[in-house]
């Protein structure tokens, strides 16, 4: 009976404690007494509750979260764009019950409510600024880069550190746009293939004219070099036949007038 009477015990004083983890501050509101309203905050610890309060536990480090639901805004010309985005945050320590004075809420209604509406709102009111044209021109992250330093400049004196507003995935279009998008990307790839296409024509004709002027210009030397050829072979057969007529007409007699080609054929001929 005594065991079970401390572990009842044991549970009851658990109950009344709070703790604190490292990287976080504890916010303790009294509901109910003179004190109700008042807030009180503590470090890292374990402390006494009760039943007139309620604990709030913010953390101080940097928070990274992506939004389950995408955010939805129309641009310039009515259609409405689909994206997927999430918040890099943090709280600052000494104003964190500031804070929860402001809103009212705990850490994570801040995050899903207070900053996602404010991002929602900075979203709607610079995106009047692109239409669809400029959107797929690389507006989205110019929009994304207002939308952060909108948001900054909001929450910062507040003690909310927004780091960076991110995108978790690429926009959602309308049907009829993502139709307009994937027929012009396939129009692209079209022109750049018959591009290559033309380029690789080009370079096999150029081939070809080299080889055929290179194939006209051997043949060339080949008919230069077989007429000289045949040039030297007629010089050599006509002298050849000359000297075998003059052979057959001599009679055997020196002439009386010797000239040098006479000289040369009986040189020749002794």
């Amino acid at each position: 009976m005594r065991k079970l009477l401390l572990l009842l015990l044991i549970v009851f004083l658990g109950s009344c404690m709070y703790k604190v983890p490292p990287g976080n501050v504890g916010l303790k509101v009294n509901t109910l007494g003179s004190k109700q309203g008042e807030i009180e905050v503590y470090d890292v610890g374990r402390y006494w509750t009760g039943i007139n309060t309620e604990w709030y536990r913010f953390p101080f480090f940097i928070q990274n979260y992506i939004y389950p639901e995408p955010f939805k805004f129309p641009i310039n010309g009515g259609l409405v764009i689909t994206l997927s985005l999430g918040v890099e945050f943090n709280l600052e320590h000494d104003k964190i019950s500031d804070i929860f004075q402001r809103y009212r809420y705990g850490v994570d209604e801040i995050r899903n409510v207070v900053i996602r509406k404010e991002i929602l709102n900075s979203l709607q009111k610079f995106s009047a600024d692109y239409d669809i044209d400029s959107f797929l021109e690389g507006g989205t992250r110019e929009l994304i880069q207002k939308v952060n330093e909108d948001v900054q400049q909001k929450f910062g004196p507040q003690g909310i550190n927004i780091v960076q507003v991110t995108m978790s995935g690429e926009p959602v279009y309308p049907e009829e746009i993502r139709r307009a998008i994937i027929a012009k990307i396939q129009a692209t790839q079209n022109a750049v293939t018959r591009e290559n296409e033309l380029r690789e024509a080009e370079a096999e004709a150029k081939k070809k004219m080299a080889q055929a002027d290179g194939e006209a210009q051997s043949m060339l030397i080949r008919a230069r070099a077989e007429a000289e050829a045949n040039k030297l072979r007629q010089a050599t057969l006509t002298e050849n036949l000359l000297r075998q007529q003059w052979i057959e007409k001599w009679n055997g007699k020196l002439p009386e007038v010797i000239s040098d080609e006479a000289m040369i054929y009986g040189r020749t001929r002794n």
